[in-house]
């Protein structure tokens, strides 16, 4: 999908993208095409939205040319493979439409529900205040700490499969915008802002299958609207 366009080097030089300060006093850049809006929108049950998070972490494939896994978990643009479910959503489709060369087929756009009709909450506040989860995103998101990490379990967001409480011990301290739990050097990962979701168990064998699917599915989901854009070196 980076070949088709979803690349911070196509973003930097397009009219879709903006930088600001999210309510955690971090710099983002948000994609506000005008479907990736106006599906963020509907999918959040959110009209306040004027853009869509791309991942902040990672390297330079993997930062500015993901979602933000911590509102997105699940769309397989993440910068994180979500085990428990992996699909092509809506915002992927509608950012590939926005781009101008593709018309893309919407039958799977429906299957993700990592955050679904949660409202401007989820998408804008932290994640957990106060050490606690508000009740609304308890399917998405856990403040309770076990002696061990996978001790709990819970279902998927979308209900698919038996999920467990992922959280990591840092060698560093969690940076002080994200530290939820008593201790500073715990958190979820970084490509959920540290905020603790639980994740799927995923073998080598599946992880195999799970690529095949999907490269072979987005032949199926996009197709070509006219020519693709040639670059002038």
């Amino acid at each position: 999908t980076h070949i088709l366009g979803f690349s911070n080097s196509y973003f930097n030089n397009s009219n879709i993208i903006f930088l600001k300060r999210d309510n955690y006093g971090i710099l983002r850049y948000y994609i506000n095409s005008t479907k990736v809006v106006n599906t963020a929108r509907k999918y959040f049950n959110c009209s306040q939205i004027e853009g869509v998070e791309l991942e902040e972490y990672g390297d330079q494939g993997t930062a500015g040319s993901h979602w933000e896994a911590r509102i997105l978990l699940g769309d397989y643009m993440n910068g994180v493979i979500y085990a428990a479910e992996q699909v092509i959503s809506e915002f992927t489709l509608a950012l590939l439409e926005d781009i101008g060369y593709y018309k893309a087929n919407y039958y799977t756009g429906g299957l993700m529900r990592f955050g679904k009709h949660k409202g401007c909450d989820f998408v804008f506040n932290k994640c957990i205040n106060n050490r606690e989860v508000d009740n609304k995103f308890k399917n998405e998101f856990f403040s309770e700490i076990y002696g061990d990490n996978k001790q709990d379990t819970s279902c998927s967001s979308g209900r698919q499969s038996r999920t467990y409480h992922y959280l990591l011990q840092y060698k560093e301290d969690v940076p002080k915008e994200y530290q939820y739990f008593s201790s500073e050097k715990i958190g979820g990962s970084s490509s959920t802002d540290y905020c603790p979701v639980s994740m799927g168990e995923i073998s080598d064998e599946s992880k195999s299958t799970l690529s095949a699917i999907l490269f072979n599915s987005a032949w199926l989901y996009f197709g070509f609207s006219g020519n693709l854009p040639v670059s002038s070196t």
